[in-house]
Order: C-alpha cells, then sequence, then structure tokens
C-alpha cells in the first residue's frame, strides 16, 4: 500500500512535468500491483488474521508449512521440522501437531485469531485458552472440510511434502558422503571393521 501511494505522487508530478509516457508507465505499474492484491484477496475476501498450518511425516521426522495470513493477504511462509518418533510414515499424530503449535506459539510475536489446522487434536480447548492468554485475545483452532480455508490447508500439505522431499534428499547426500567417509577411515587405520 505504501508502495502503490508513491507510484500514485510519482505519477501525478509526472503528469504535472507534462512526462506522459512516464506517467502513462507508472499508471500501468500501478495496474498490475493492484492486480496482484485483489488475487491474494481472492483466497481471503474476508479480510482475516490466521495461520495455516499442515504437515507430512517421514523417516521419524514431521515437516511443517505455516502460511501466514493478514488482513486478507498471505504475508509470510516458513517451513519447519519436528522429530516424530513412531510415528508411522505419511501418518497424522494429533500429538506431533499439538507439540508443534505449542512450541511455535510459545515465541511467536503475531498470533492470530484463527489457527488453521489439519484435524483436531486432543486438547484444543487447553491449547486455545493458552493461546489466549498468550495474546490477550480470543484465538481459535478451525478444521475446515471445504471451501477456500481447506483449498490453503491443501496448498500447505503440498509444500509440507515438497519441503520434505528437498530435505529428504540433502540428508541422503549427506548419508553417503558420511558412509565413504568411515569406509576411507576404516582402510586408513587399518581396522577390519567399520569404525
Amino acid at each position: 500500500e505504501e508502495i502503490l501511494r508513491n507510484l500514485h505522487e510519482e505519477m501525478m508530478i509526472q503528469a504535472q512535468n507534462r512526462e506522459f509516457e512516464k506517467a502513462g508507465k507508472t499508471r500501468d505499474k500501478i495496474k498490475k500491483i493492484e492486480s496482484l492484491l485483489e488475487k491474494q484477496k481472492v483466497s481471503n475476501p474476508n479480510e482475516e488474521n490466521n495461520d495455516i498450518i499442515n504437515y507430512c511425516t517421514s523417516q521419524n521426522k514431521a515437516y511443517f508449512n505455516l502460511f501466514q495470513i493478514r488482513d486478507g493477504k498471505l504475508i509470510g511462509q516458513e517451513n519447519f521440522i519436528l522429530s516424530a518418533q513412531d510415528v508411522e510414515e505419511n501418518s497424522s499424530d494429533r500429538e506431533v501437531l499439538e507439540a508443534f503449535i505449542k512450541q511455535y506459539y510459545e515465541i511467536a510475536t503475531d498470533i492470530p485469531k484463527e489457527i488453521i489446522i489439519p484435524h483436531e487434536i486432543d486438547s484444543h480447548i487447553e491449547i486455545e485458552n493458552w493461546l489466549k492468554n498468550s495474546a490477550g485475545k480470543v484465538v481459535k483452532t478451525f478444521v475446515p472440510k471445504i471451501g477456500e480455508k481447506n483449498k490453503l490447508l491443501e496448498m500447505s500439505l503440498n509444500n509440507a511434502r515438497i519441503f520434505a522431499d528437498r530435505q529428504r534428499s540433502s540428508w541422503q547426500i549427506e548419508s553417503d558422503y558420511s558412509k565413504n567417509a568411515v569406509k576411507e577411515l576404516q582402510k586408513i587405520l587399518g581396522l577390519e571393521n567399520p569404525p
């Protein structure tokens, strides 16, 4: 919005200085920015503030994706990894989600009024009360079944899966390096078995 204000001022100055070609280009920039803003508002036309959290599990880890929507606009996206021992591959686990919510919002400075999650958690009333005390306002967890919020939840899941795939490939490379290093160390030290 600040950029739009500056561009409007710039366009007016250009028009006053009879720099009509420059003013036209500035007007086109303004239209493109307004178009982008409209597309973002389509995802949340009520100008709500909410976080959308989804995750997937793989190799004893949970890969989280979080969308921050403020005033109906997507302002940020973050990815996190949590240890998830004894959780089946690609399953949903209430404890893992609850642990993430507690850890993330314990240090978060901006807690929205609604947190959209993929499934219920066992202690959602206690979590909502804890969030209310932290944020100083009523905070609700919500599990959508249909609609725009459900589509955003699916997009967040897709991003979590992409994040998990990227992390897995980097760990695979590190694992290969480690195995080769151990073999090399075994050779150098003249050991029968790898150290």
